[in-house]
């Protein structure tokens, strides 16, 4: 089925679910991160990718060692990691222009519905570290087919 939405042509999949992909930490500051990073480090993270943001800012990734079910528990590590820091990299970590736990699932065609919760806790204690809660929902990826651009 296709359905005409603003002039374009969307598909509509009737049985659309998430997967969940995993949780990154995800922090943006003007200066580098080498004390903050190597703290991390420390306390059981690892970096995925620093880059450059458009205006000028430097954005890092850091991702659990172990990969949990649910990203709850991942949450709930990232915020025991972030409770570890040393004082220099707790400055470090409250002069970030941003801080987000980015839950990334993957949509897919089945299950028709999929369900993560987050507890009230586990939500003050993010908003406690000054951070956000991000969703990113990626579009599934099928083996031969073309993505945009390529």
């Amino acid at each position: 089925m296709v359905r005409r939405l603003a002039s374009r042509a969307v598909r509509y999949f009737p049985s659309m679910g998430a997967k969940y992909l995993n949780t990154d930490l995800i922090i943006t500051k003007r200066t580098g991160f080498e004390t903050l990073v190597e703290d991390f480090n420390r306390v059981g993270l690892f970096q995925l990718d620093e880059a450059r943001e458009l205006e000028g800012a430097w954005r890092v990734t850091l991702e659990t060692e172990a990969q949990y079910a649910n990203p709850s528990e991942t949450a709930d590590r990232l915020l025991l990691a972030i409770s570890q820091l040393s004082p220099g990299a707790r400055q470090e970590w409250d002069k970030c222009l941003d801080r987000h736990i980015d839950v990334g699932y993957e949509c897919s065609e089945e299950p028709f519905a999929s369900k993560w919760e987050f507890e009230p806790e586990l939500l003050n204690r993010i908003a406690a570290v000054n951070a956000k809660l991000v969703t990113t929902i990626y579009r599934i990826h099928h083996a031969g087919a073309e993505v945009d651009g390529e």
